[in-house]
């Protein structure tokens, strides 16, 4: 597993291939430039959809019935063994419903994010919305299972969504071992 914290940082590289259509994620240790831990895989293609790229966000909201802060919402992550250090604590507010989750992804002290397509702490925070639409089934919720990405299948970006966004997860398929769902970020603030 790959380990983030302030003690000992990790040294992360995203690597692309000479025709930047497949890239890995990886790590290596504090001081250790020699060796590296391929922790993910993945394909770059072009887009095969046309989406609507904006958005009524009153209206999306209005079809989501309960709604959550930071501090609840990091408390049950908590709760579920998930410790999240400042920088990985982007969901800055949460709607729920249904399998589904809408939150606004944002850490406004989070450097250097001019430098990707999308910060890897604003990708994950828009992954940790999976968990709360899990929770809406109260099967899940009371389990307290931990909930971690395991394989990203595909992640689409319309637009470069900056430091402040909103987001939408929504669970497609739960099993005894996994979670199967959709997390997209849509509109930029």
């Amino acid at each position: 597993p790959l380990v983030l914290n302030s003690v000992d940082p990790t040294e992360l590289q995203l690597a692309l291939d000479a025709d930047g259509r497949h890239f890995e994620v990886l790590s290596s240790a504090p001081g250790d430039r020699k060796s590296w831990i391929c922790h993910a895989r993945g394909t770059i293609s072009p887009l095969k959809r046309s989406e609507e790229l904006s958005l009524d966000i009153e209206a999306e909201k209005s079809q989501f019935l309960s709604g959550m802060g930071p501090v609840e919402f990091y408390d049950r992550m908590a709760a579920r063994g998930l410790a999240y250090g400042p920088a990985f604590r982007g969901v800055s507010s949460l709607a729920t419903a249904n399998h589904r989750a809408m939150g606004m992804i944002s850490v406004p002290e989070l450097a250097g994010i001019e430098g990707y397509q999308i910060h890897p702490a604003l990708l994950d925070a828009a992954f940790q919305l999976l968990v709360s639409a899990a929770e809406t089934d109260e099967n899940l919720k009371s389990d307290k299972r931990l909930f971690l990405p395991t394989q990203i299948r595909e992640v689409t970006l319309n637009l470069k969504p900056g430091g402040s966004f909103w987001a939408f997860a929504k669970v497609t398929g739960i099993s005894d071992s996994h979670e199967i769902g959709r997390a997209s970020c849509r509109e930029r603030v």
